[in-house]
């Protein structure tokens, strides 16, 4: 939505009160045209500085986190990794930092690297703990596994990676969790390899800022336009319940989607009819592989349901 002259009045006015130290008035201000204008970087960003200003972190992080890390200006970078580095969130400052290609990366990288020093030194039993969690995140619950995940972001890069590699080749790992970590290594651009123990029980050898994301997720993307063709005009909820579906699916097979939905119509057709009602069918044998691993999934996600 493009902001109006009056928008940008009262935007020009939260700015003045930020420089005054009116840190209040500027969120205040922020939260009402973010109900009438929509969400907006400008926005995010003056409001997570204020709240920042104001010692508000968990706040500012809250609101820092609806930005893309691509989105990033910057002329905000030092702002948002400062703000991360103060919550002890090494890896959310990593993963912003992956993404830039600016002259002042490897300053803000020694800025990091400083931080988690310091973190090592003065906090030394919380890191064994918090790493601790995350060598064993396999036997908690799946509530309690989504959480670690999060605490895990405050681990420093060597500490982080010694976790997360130990849990992509747990048997007793959850293949979702696995994958959520997997894209947490994308993000940070590892380009050493890694082994990760997929939904065939195979361990595989990948470098994760080398997977083709594209490729992994085509037979997804497919599928959903497959469904959008099907269903979006007669019957946009069950487009919605199907498309989500396919995507929960998808957690379990990333990045090898393209080896089980051979054909995404019938993975489709695989799908809806689990879904709607209930039952694992296909067409033919071609089919059967898809249903096998269809069935592979629902196994584990009973396990988890009953951890």
């Amino acid at each position: 939505m493009s902001l109006s002259e009056q928008d940008k009045v009262i935007i020009q006015s939260a700015k003045d009160d930020f420089v005054n130290g009116n840190y209040q008035q500027t969120i205040r201000k922020m939260d009402n045209l973010r109900v009438t204008v929509g969400e907006s970087y400008e926005l995010l960003l003056l409001q997570a500085r204020a709240y920042a200003k104001l010692g508000n972190q968990e706040v500012a992080i809250n609101i820092i986190n609806e930005i893309a890390n691509e989105e990033v200006q910057p002329g905000d970078v030092t702002f948002i990794v400062t703000t991360y580095l103060n919550d002890s969130q090494f890896i959310s400052a990593r993963k912003l930092v992956s993404q830039l290609r600016q002259p002042h990366r490897n300053e803000i990288l020694d800025q990091i690297v400083m931080a988690e020093h310091s973190y090592r030194r003065n906090h030394r039993h919380d890191l064994v703990k918090l790493q601790r969690k995350l060598f064993y995140i396999g036997s908690h619950s799946a509530d309690l596994q989504a959480r670690i995940v999060k605490e895990a972001l405050h681990l420093p890069l060597t500490e982080y990676l010694e976790g997360v590699t130990a849990v992509l080749i747990d048997k007793a790992g959850w293949q979702v969790i696995k994958t959520q970590f997997l894209f947490e290594l994308i993000s940070l651009q590892i380009d050493d390899q890694v082994k990760f123990l997929w939904l065939d029980d195979q361990i595989h050898t990948m470098i994760p800022a080398k997977i083709d994301l594209n490729q992994s997720m085509k037979p997804l993307t497919d599928s959903e336009n497959i469904i959008m063709g099907e269903y979006e005009n007669n019957d946009p909820i069950t487009a919605q319940l199907l498309i989500t579906q396919i995507y929960q699916l998808g957690n379990y097979l990333f990045p090898y989607a393209f080896k089980v939905i051979n054909n995404p119509k019938a993975w489709v057709t695989i799908v809806s009819r689990y879904v709607l009602e209930q039952h694992v069918i296909g067409d033919g044998v071609a089919d059967e592989g898809m249903i096998r691993w269809l069935e592979a999934i629902l196994k584990q996600e009973q396990r988890i349901k009953y951890m």
